[in-house]
């Protein structure tokens, strides 16, 4: 067989694994855990003061950088918030969260502000976001592009961390070049999702997505055992391997 058939076909079955890679969901700080090329990695961790008081409602707050300056695409808070409607009975977004401090005149930063939040506006817990990891990259054959987001689940009145998890959902195009012509497809494929609009959205959603996922449905009609409150139904799901 030539060489640069056998390279190509080689190749081709590599992306065909990859595009097939499943996720795995481990605990949290598990950096000593050697990468799995074939599986998306999602850590996460409940607390058990989560199980004690699990929350009905949550406010998603603006993500922030590591000096807490916010991001004004509101791009990642509206798919968490999408997302987390598949786990929460109420969810208030990016709208109706800024209506409500610009019309209270609460400052969500302030702590004393954010009970009063909490207390006015009968959701107690807050969903909380600030970039992790998430590096792009162009090598003209090969691009990269990535969002990364770690977040927390906190209470209002104690400040109490009930769940964490974090996640980088990237896309590649592009690889290595066996002849002019298969390096000039490549730099098509690279330059062309380097300049996809679509993609960012695309990687924010499955950031979102999976994230979410980690966290147990608290939706009323999927907590519905008569006699039963969503506490003592989230015990018997943790103590069942998630099933009731």
């Amino acid at each position: 067989m030539d060489l640069k058939l056998m390279i190509t076909s080689i190749l081709t079955c590599f992306g065909l694994i990859v595009g097939g890679c499943s996720t795995q969901h481990t605990g949290y700080n598990n950096e000593d855990m050697p990468e799995d090329p074939f599986q998306r990695r999602v850590e996460s961790e409940i607390k058990e003061a989560f199980y004690r008081q699990p929350p009905s409602c949550v406010t998603v707050l603006p993500v922030e950088d590591s000096g807490g300056r916010k991001f004004i695409d509101p791009l990642i808070e509206k798919a968490i918030a999408r997302h987390a409607r598949d786990r929460f009975d109420r969810v208030i977004g990016h709208g109706e969260r800024e209506y409500l401090v610009k019309r209270l005149g609460f400052d969500l930063i302030n702590p004393i502000d954010r009970k009063r939040y909490a207390d006015k506006s009968k959701c107690a817990n807050f969903l909380e976001f600030v970039p992790w990891r998430g590096q792009s990259a162009y090598l003209v054959v090969w691009s990269r592009r990535a969002v990364g987001i770690e977040a927390r689940l906190t209470s209002a009145s104690r400040r109490t961390i009930l769940w964490r998890a974090r996640h980088e959902a990237k896309r590649s195009a592009g690889g290595l070049a066996v002849s002019p012509l298969s390096a000039f497809i490549k730099v098509v494929e690279t330059t062309a999702q380097q300049s996809d609009n679509d993609i960012r959205e695309s990687l924010a959603d499955d950031v979102a997505r999976r994230l979410m996922k980690s966290l147990p449905d608290l939706r009323s009609t999927k907590m519905a055992i008569p006699g039963s409150s969503s506490a003592n139904v989230l015990l018997i799901q943790r103590n069942n391997g998630g099933r009731l």
